[in-house]
């Protein structure tokens, strides 16, 4: 990702600015007569994961090499308005990974987004895990959860057993 910011004079943040605000002004007036939109989260199903510097990754579209840091122009929609998007899953493709869709409502209007989601998530069965993966604590200080590919740690019953006061 590229942090264009650090470089931009007060007049380019200014002139960026007054064009947010001309797309938020867009958003407003849709708004008036439509609860939410709903369109992709990304131009593809879910990838699989990939430990690849960002920069490196491409993903392939059609016969289209494509760089990785495309795929979240779907999600700048809502955030460059400051608007509120929910995700939600609608099946899954070929690939059995999930496909999502958001949903994006009208600034403050984030309830309205979560509550027009959970019927497609309750009737999807909502985004679960693959199998083989399991939930890992967060060690002290550490902020961060994450999702452990290793199979949990097989226990002796007798080991429980062993630590029990007698």
């Amino acid at each position: 990702l590229e942090l264009r910011a650090l470089a931009s004079s007060h007049r380019d943040w200014i002139a960026a600015d007054r064009a947010r605000s001309g797309i938020r002004d867009a958003w407003l007036r849709l708004f008036e007569r439509w609860d939410v939109v709903v369109c992709p989260v990304m131009p593809l199903t879910a990838l699989a994961h990939d430990n690849t510097p960002m920069q490196q990754r491409t993903v392939r579209i059609g016969e289209a090499q494509l760089p990785y840091t495309l795929m979240g122009t779907w999600a700048g929609l809502a955030t460059l308005a400051g608007l509120p998007a929910t995700a939600m899953p609608i099946g899954f493709g070929a690939s059995g990974l999930p496909v999502g869709v958001q949903a994006i409502g009208a600034q403050f209007e984030d309830r309205t987004t979560i509550a027009f989601s959970r019927p497609p998530e309750e009737a999807f069965g909502g985004i679960a895990p693959p199998a083989a993966m399991r939930w890992v604590t967060p060690l002290r200080g550490d902020r961060r959860a994450y999702w452990d590919p290793s199979p949990p740690p097989v226990r002796n019953p007798r080991d429980s057993q062993k630590a029990r006061p007698t």
